[in-house]
């Protein structure tokens, strides 16, 4: 692991610069254009690393991104100013990577190239997974099997210049274009009027946590080097279906992300005896029911609105089968805001899981009375009241009756299952806390697990940001190339962790995550000191997630690499107008 940034790590390198141009020996045509051959030759190294997340392959990957950068001569030259920092001091847990190229003048202003190289399983990809991370091969593949292809992917394999495979779009190209930006501008070191600093995480397709010690290391660089982080860039992938043809989109802002959970407590009771007990799957079934979709659950802001909700884990907690009804079931849901804060999502959330008790028991009452009539038996039945409360409710509750006795149970819990995956964890202690609760009844407890991600709000349509955006149109435009402003990237990203809105209630956050604190933080007072512009501008790409996943060649090889040099450029002048001597 190379050494720390110190205070001497940025300063007084401009003097250096003289001679790395010197050592270069950079022809007229290399001063104009990157090498678009190197640039796809990384860009295929990168897709071969079976990054997934979680996974040895992950942990792997951040010292190949290391050795990549490490061929840039810049970096041989100054090697402290490429590093690899292990998430919480621990390089098992995965590591970040750390690389930077001042600017030839002395500047604290600091662009900031911004990418992950963690990517999704390939179960999906069935009898071929062994290609899954060659994408020549994979595609040569597809040609032969075209029988796995929709429609519209089997038309880009046989008239399209595609390329499939995992992590084909989301988003190897943008760690490669990454490193390609660090090559081409330490050729061209004329071109460039701000320091450049690449950092490439993982886990962003899981919990964030390579961004979040990210965001510390961000702040260190601002409190200890005085870096001044004017611009960030983004290479994702534009995948979104309402992209319009042939336009490609800037996204200068994007939507956050909350994970309500809903924790339902029965009244067990054996299979002969139905209407004596409450079967908890009927609540967290109804609350399904009612959040699956729901448009409710949607912001709608300045014209963009985010993907409606949707359940993306229900069960009950019943480890064996037996005659008796289960104990408690829960439900988790994918919630996208614009403008929400948790706040209101939660309120929201347990508007609708007091509907839905109410509309169950009265269902249940309905259906007593038929059986009853049916059967011309009389069976007994159990008589509850709605009860549905917040997990900070829930904990002040026991708090209030236990003292200090439940937290300590709390604590020793989550201590033996710090492995464990955080939203199961989150499940687990409030399911301990429920058997602190002095009220033995069916209930509903409302949550939050994570992860969190939070929106960014709408950018200023006269901000530097989107100045440099309009400009980049325009160059796009004289080369018959269409780009469009987006306000709000609605997929799920680490352009999140850039910042965090003002109006975010983050004691009512902190009460209401069960992991919080333990095996799940967000550095809030890293982010609110943050507050960094980005612009997502990435390839063309389709499907990420799926086995048809692929990246559309020609574009994004031959312009994209070249727009985002473009761009920044374009920064460059914008935040740094003086010339480089």
């Amino acid at each position: 692991m190379q050494s720390p940034l110190r205070g001497l790590f940025f300063l007084s390198v401009c003097l250096t610069w003289t001679m790395h141009k010197v050592i270069m020996n950079l022809s007229e045509k290399q001063g104009e254009h990157m090498d678009k051959k190197r640039f796809y030759d990384t860009y295929i190294k990168c897709c071969n690393g079976a990054s997934i997340s979680e996974s040895n392959g992950e942990v792997k990957f951040g010292f190949k991104v290391r050795d990549l950068l490490n061929q840039i001569p810049y970096f041989t030259r100054y090697p402290n100013h490429l590093r690899l920092l292990p998430i919480k001091d621990s390089i098992e847990k995965g590591n970040f990577v750390v690389a930077f190229i001042p600017a030839p003048i002395t500047t604290k202003k600091t662009l900031l190239l911004l990418s992950h190289y963690d990517v999704v399983g390939v179960d999906e990809f069935a009898e071929a997974k062994h290609l899954a991370f060659d994408p020549e091969a994979y595609t040569k593949y597809l040609k032969y099997h075209t029988e796995l292809l929709d429609e519209e992917a089997k038309e880009d394999l046989l008239n399209s210049d595609y390329l499939f495979g995992r992590g084909t779009a989301d988003m190897k190209w943008g760690v490669a274009a990454d490193i390609e930006m660090l090559w081409h501008f330490s050729e061209n070191p004329e071109r460039q009027k701000l320091n450049l600093l690449m950092i490439s995480t993982p886990d962003e397709e899981v919990n964030s946590r390579g961004m979040l010690a990210t965001v510390k290391e961000l702040n260190r660089l601002q409190k200890i080097e005085r870096l001044e982080f004017v611009q960030c860039i983004v290479s994702e992938p534009d995948i979104a279906s309402n992209r319009k043809e042939n336009v490609h989109r800037l996204h200068v802002g994007c939507a956050g992300k909350l994970l309500p959970t809903v924790f339902c407590v029965g009244k067990e009771t054996h299979v002969g005896e139905p209407f004596d007990g409450l079967n908890p799957n009927l609540l967290v079934s109804e609350m399904v029911r009612r959040m699956e979709l729901n448009p409710v659950f949607s912001d709608t802001v300045n014209g963009v609105s985010t993907p409606v909700p949707t359940c993306l884990k229900q069960s009950d907690t019943k480890a064996d089968y037996t005659v008796q009804t289960p104990l408690s079931a829960y439900a988790y849901f994918n919630v996208m805001t614009l403008e929400s804060t948790p706040q209101e999502v939660l309120t929201k959330f347990k508007k609708v899981a007091q509907e839905t008790f109410e509309e169950v028991l009265l269902a249940n009452q309905v259906r007593h009375l038929l059986a009853e009539t049916k059967s011309g038996n009389h069976y007994h039945t159990a008589s509850f009241e709605p009860l549905v409360i917040t997990y900070s409710e829930l904990a002040s509750a026991c708090r209030k009756l236990h003292g200090n006795s439940f937290d300590k149970a709390i604590t020793q819990l989550t201590e033996h299952h710090k492995n464990e995956d955080v939203r199961q964890l989150s499940i687990r202690l409030v399911a301990r806390a429920v058997e602190f609760y002095p009220i033995r009844q069916p209930m509903m407890v409302v949550f939050f697990a994570p992860p969190y991600y939070p929106h960014s709000g709408f950018v200023s349509s006269s901000s530097i940001c989107v100045e440099g955006c309009s400009k980049l149109i325009d160059h796009a435009y004289q080369n018959e190339d269409l780009y469009a402003i987006d306000y709000a990237y609605t997929g799920l990203t680490d352009m999140s962790y850039l910042h965090l809105p003002d109006d975010v209630d983050v004691r009512l956050l902190k009460e209401n995550f069960p992991v919080y604190g333990s095996v799940y933080e967000l550095p809030l007072h890293e982010l609110s000191k943050l507050n960094i512009p980005f612009v997502n501008i990435g390839p063309l790409g389709k499907d990420a997630h799926k086995n048809t996943e692929r990246i559309h060649v020609g574009y994004s090889f031959d312009k994209a690499g070249y727009y985002l040099a473009d761009l920044i450029e374009i920064y460059g002048d914008l935040y740094n107008p003086s010339e480089i001597k």
